[in-house]
């Protein structure tokens, strides 16, 4: 049997268990994905093939039906957060991301509190934002695109300065997340993780992400340096679809406790020049997952 299908079923959370059910009551024996949209949908497809009776216990990935990029074994998929399917994980990758999803390290949910930001539908825009300080209600609004790597960019805004937070907001959120300084904030849709520290207490819009640690071993610092690394970026893309960065796929990421003097060399660096200081900052987080290859460069 040959299925046509959304390419959302390989790694979105909320199929956990119909990713279960065909791994338990079917031989799924070919997975096939595609450069370009096969269809004009709204969505990029996948194929997927069952056998009935297959010796095999590996399944075969192909790129645009012609040619073999990976093979997976249903262990391999168990073993993956929320049984999804790592059809870009292969070759070299797969000790890479047996050193970053470490089972001794902390889940990302278990350190941190993550949040979407306000929902403001219902009311009109000029009703809800304003460019200047009309009574108290009215605080600083963030857009996600008003968050670059590293940096906040609220002071060349030309639109929605400031967002009158009242209860008539569609989800106002509850206020304590902006009034936390520090916290992070990224935007929701990007394709990539990329954040910056927010030490003004801006209110976030629905566009973004509000990030507060709950674990105090932790530091913003080093949590903000972890989101913006390559390497996160870099597995949090090889095991996920998608155009947007979702809260469900981003907090079964794991996370690798620093040192006392890893913690305190990223507070030196983030909070006085991180945009200067990228590469380093960078090459200390690789680092602290991968110290015996940094070792031999």
């Amino acid at each position: 049997l040959t299925f046509i299908i959304p390419e959302g079923i390989l790694s979105n959370i909320e199929y956990m268990y119909t990713r279960n059910f065909l791994l338990e009551k079917g031989n799924l024996n070919v997975i096939s994905l595609f450069s370009e949209r096969v269809f004009e949908a709204a969505v990029d497809t996948c194929v997927v093939s069952f056998v009935k009776n297959s010796s095999s216990d590996h399944i075969k990935i192909y790129k645009d039906a012609s040619s073999i990029i990976n093979r997976i074994t249903k262990d391999t998929i168990y073993n993956s957060p929320n049984h999804i399917i790592p059809v870009k994980v292969g070759g070299s990758e797969k000790k890479i991301f047996e050193i970053f999803m470490n089972n001794q390290f902390e889940v990302l949910k278990d350190i941190i509190e993550i949040q979407q930001g306000i929902i403001y539908t219902g009311q009109s825009k000029a009703d809800v934002f304003s460019n200047e300080i009309l009574n108290k209600n009215y605080k600083k609004s963030l857009d996600g695109r008003d968050i670059s790597r590293w940096k906040i960019n609220w002071d060349i805004k030309n639109e929605n300065k400031y967002i009158n937070y009242t209860s008539k907001l569609h989800r106002p959120r509850e206020e304590r997340l902006f009034q936390a300084n520090p916290k992070i904030v990224f935007p929701r849709k990007s394709a990539s993780i990329y954040c910056a520290i927010d030490t003004h207490t801006f209110y976030v819009l629905n566009t973004a992400y509000v990030v507060l640690l709950s674990d105090n071993s932790y530091n913003y610092s080093y949590l903000a340096s972890w989101f913006n690394s390559k390497i996160t970026n870099y597995i949090y893309s090889k095991l996920y679809f998608g155009w947007q960065i979702t809260i469900p796929a981003l907090i079964t990421l794991r996370i690798k406790r620093p040192s006392q003097l890893t913690s305190r060399l990223l507070d030196l660096l983030v909070y006085s020049s991180p945009e200067k200081f990228d590469k380093v900052i960078d090459a200390i987080i690789l680092n602290n997952y991968f110290s015996d290859h940094m070792k031999e460069r």
